[in-house]
């Protein structure tokens, strides 16, 4: 249960990945208390963005889209929410306690532009719009500091819309964020305690290889360890981020293998591969 915002006439809704992750259908109540069912469009883990698509042929009115890179320390801000799931339509008001808060929330995920907000964000709000004092749309309302930071009060995040419109344009157009690139495999990462732990080397200890990637065609193959991709050492996956920032799909990359014998005996080659495209 969570919150959404239209943004389309004809019937797309904005809301955050994990209110829908491992859903089998949605539907969807409208403040006049109208019930829809809606279909996921893309959902997008990295970014925690999801598209739905209402089944009605009614026309809509879509929220108003603001420009967030206009916001500063300050502004009024207000989000409307779906409250631990029972309370709707719950409307709050703050102010931006502060902006440009780059943060990666999981190991899975990406760093992403949010908005701190004292404007309160509970279990609920979750992709949900907050707004300007116009009325626009200038954030979609994420998670608030709880569990070891519990201890800090009002400090609630939003994904600034200017970084989520280009996730979201991606998603209604086809289906998935485009321009992704993906190495090809399946790993467990090892960082350095892991690899003093088990007498290993730091890096991706591969576990599959997808067949439909060019990697699939070098020397490489499952228990091996990619410990360097382009000369950067490889042991999460924001490391695996980091060492291919700026590579598009389709182009070649170079990544150092560690491979281990029957005895024990261990030696590295190097491989050559071109990027594929990540389809989520």
């Amino acid at each position: 249960r969570g919150t959404g915002s239209l943004v389309t006439q004809d019937g797309y809704v904005v809301t955050n990945h994990h209110v829908v992750d491992n859903c089998i259908s949605v539907s969807l109540t409208a403040f006049d208390g109208a019930e829809y069912d809606a279909v996921i469009v893309g959902s997008d883990e990295k970014t925690d963005i999801s598209v739905l698509k209402i089944n009605s042929n009614k026309k809509f009115e879509p929220c108003k889209i603001g420009n967030s890179d206009n916001l500063v320390v300050g502004d009024s801000v207000f989000a409307i929410g779906n409250m631990g799931g029972q309370f709707s339509n719950t409307f709050t008001g703050g102010y931006i306690s502060g902006l440009n808060r780059t943060l990666r929330l999981t190991d899975d995920s990406i760093e992403m532009n949010y908005i701190q907000t004292d404007a309160t964000i509970n279990s609920g709000n979750s992709g949900g719009p907050l707004l300007n004092a116009y009325g626009q749309v200038v954030g979609i309302n994420n998670f608030k500091f709880v569990g070891v930071y519990s201890e800090y009060e009002n400090m609630n995040f939003a994904i600034a819309i200017n970084e989520a419109l280009p996730v979201i344009n991606s998603i209604i157009n086809n289906g998935y964020v485009t321009g992704r690139v993906r190495v090809g495999i399946t790993y467990t990462a090892i960082n350095k305690e892991s690899a003093e732990q088990y007498n290993s080397v730091k890096g991706l200890y591969i576990r599959d290889i997808a067949q439909d990637c060019d990697i699939s065609n070098c020397d490489i193959q499952p228990g091996d360890i990619i410990t360097k991709i382009n000369g950067k050492e490889v042991y999460s996956s924001e490391t695996v981020d980091d060492a291919l920032e700026g590579y598009s799909v389709g182009e070649y990359v170079t990544a150092e293998v560690y491979r281990e014998d029957a005895n024990g005996n261990g030696s590295t080659h190097t491989i050559k591969f071109r990027l594929s495209e990540f389809k989520e």
